[in-house]
């Protein structure tokens, strides 16, 4: 999991943490924080065990570690710019062209339902990883019923 680890100690991935933290403090909704990013993970990797699909460990953390940081840019279109984050991100981390792009691919759609692999792995674990059974703000959340229906 070495290229995990420099993902994780990049400064761009660092500042990008830092930056959605800050536009997120008085947030009352799911924060998307390193934590929710590790579930993501977490959750993936579980799937991707169970179903034997042998995709590669480093991929599927990298590509959840990195799915969100658009949102230091752009809440409304953090899947694109979280694509582009992670590109450079994954240059750095050595991380090979055609992993890039898959990885890319799954971020940028993460938002919407796919068949391909590790973009469904994403989209299932991205929705999983939510505790809306126990949140306090769930009366005001803007969540889809359907969403709620993907919950552990």
């Amino acid at each position: 999991m070495n290229r995990v680890n420099k993902i994780l100690r990049s400064e761009e991935y660092q500042n990008c943490l830092n930056i959605i933290t800050e536009k997120e403090r008085e947030r009352i909704y799911c924060k998307h924080t390193i934590e929710h990013f590790l579930d993501v993970a977490r959750i993936m990797q579980l799937m991707n065990l169970e179903r034997g699909l042998l995709i590669d460990k480093e991929v599927i953390y990298a590509t959840a570690l990195l799915h969100d940081l658009g949102r230091s840019k752009s809440d409304e279109e953090h899947d694109i710019q979280g694509a582009l984050i992670a590109q450079r991100i994954l240059k750095q981390c050595d991380f090979d062209e055609s992993e890039i792009k898959i990885i890319m691919a799954a971020i940028a759609a993460h938002r919407k339902k796919h068949e391909d692999t590790l973009n469904q792995l994403l989209y299932l674990a991205d929705k999983m990883s939510r505790t809306c059974f126990y949140c306090k703000a769930k009366k005001s959340c803007k969540w889809k019923k359907k969403n709620e229906d993907l919950l552990l």
